[in-house]
């Protein structure tokens, strides 16, 4: 009877009472989990029954009050194998429906669906198909066992006209995956404008973090797209948004490596913020000094104020500290004023003549974004 309860409450969908009074949903498994209970539970009520009905039959056949035997032995035995092919086959649709029901909650079963938008535009004769798949699609928001649905493969491997279906269709937007990354991040990273701007005209937030305060521009930086970048900037990001470190997009540009001038360059002429520090008390200074970027330090002295060249971390150090207790030494001279510092990696400048500092950045600390995050 409980096997009969849950299932009808399966197929009504609807909840069933619990103590708490808040109902329970019924679930496939559980229901199917009862029946075979109730199947074990019928075949030892048989073998009782057939047992104790012969018993009965031979003291009456012996008392001379009945005849024949009402039950044989071969007729219970032959109810009990058919019970127990019956329990059998209960056990093995309630191990189906379960492991099933578990690949639809891991999303095992939309693998191959996400592999649509995935790989399966390769070629330009798949496009049509895949599209296809994807406008039929019922559950478009369905994630795969990576915590990603199609939006975010689709995002994350620049497939626009992929994008724009499952936006047309009513994906959402802003689900996260098990990193924390929305559609739009994935984009931001793998530096495709394009996409970037058509999420955000579907209403994708420009400014959301992950669990660590990642934001979508500070992973167009890292990934060094300059057209994200600008992107971004334009449709409104938080240049001076911090993650959880208290860290800028600036300060990551300033620790990651030389080819992060240019951005710099970008960052600091859109008016990013000298002054902030990071939790440690570090400004953009410290991370420059610190890692030896001669070039970024020279420009970002230039816009710097004597205060921020002079602030102190919450160990006592100043980014010309923080240089010389590194061995940065063209870095510390840089940041002392040296002439020959600043000739040295004036001639050792890669970068091109592409983005220049504007001749009004050197007020850029005081006049910039007063915005607190």
């Amino acid at each position: 009877m409980g096997g009969l309860y849950v299932s009808t409450h399966v197929v009504l969908n609807r909840r069933y009472p619990s103590w708490d009074g808040a109902g329970r949903a019924a679930t496939l498994p559980w229901a199917t989990f009862l029946s075979f209970v109730q199947s074990v539970s019928l075949l030892l009520v048989v073998i009782a029954w057939a047992v104790a009905q012969s018993a009965m039959d031979k003291v009456c056949i012996a008392d001379k009050r009945a005849k024949s035997e009402c039950v044989t032995l071969s007729t219970a035995f032959t109810i009990a194998l058919v019970n127990v092919f019956l329990s059998l086959f209960v056990f093995g649709l309630w191990r189906v429906s379960h492991k099933w029901l578990e690949a639809k909650a891991s999303g095992a079963l939309m693998d191959s669906f996400i592999l649509a938008a995935k790989t399966g535009l390769t070629h330009t004769y798949d496009l049509d198909e895949a599209l296809a798949i994807i406008a039929g699609r019922a559950d478009l928001d369905a994630l795969g066992t990576d915590g990603r649905n199609a939006l975010h493969w689709a995002a994350a491997l620049n497939r626009s006209a992929v994008v724009h279906v499952l936006l047309k269709k009513g994906a959402h937007i802003s689900r996260s995956d098990k990193d924390g990354w929305t559609p739009l991040h994935w984009a931001s990273r793998m530096g495709n404008p394009d996409v970037v701007r058509l999420l955000v005209k579907h209403g994708a937030d420009v400014n959301a973090k992950d669990p660590w305060g990642t934001t979508p521009l500070m992973l167009s930086v890292l990934g060094k797209s300059k057209t994200s970048t600008m992107c971004l900037l334009e449709l409104g990001a938080h240049i001076n948004a911090r993650n959880v470190f208290g860290q800028t997009v600036l300060m990551m540009c300033a620790q990651e490596d030389a080819e992060m001038h240019a951005f710099v360059v970008l960052l600091v002429n859109a008016n990013a913020t000298l002054r902030l520090r990071d939790s440690q008390g570090m400004n953009v200074l410290h991370y420059a000094a610190g890692a030896g970027l001669k070039n970024i330090a020279a420009t970002l002295l230039e816009c710097c104020t004597p205060a921020e060249l002079g602030q102190l971390n919450k160990f006592g150090d100043s980014p010309l500290h923080e240089a010389r207790l590194r061995q940065r030494k063209t870095t510390a001279a840089i940041l002392e004023g040296n002439p020959n510092g600043m000739a040295e990696a004036s001639s050792e400048d890669e970068e091109s003549d592409e983005y220049e500092l504007r001749s009004d950045v050197s007020d850029s600390s005081d006049s910039g974004d007063e915005r607190t995050w």
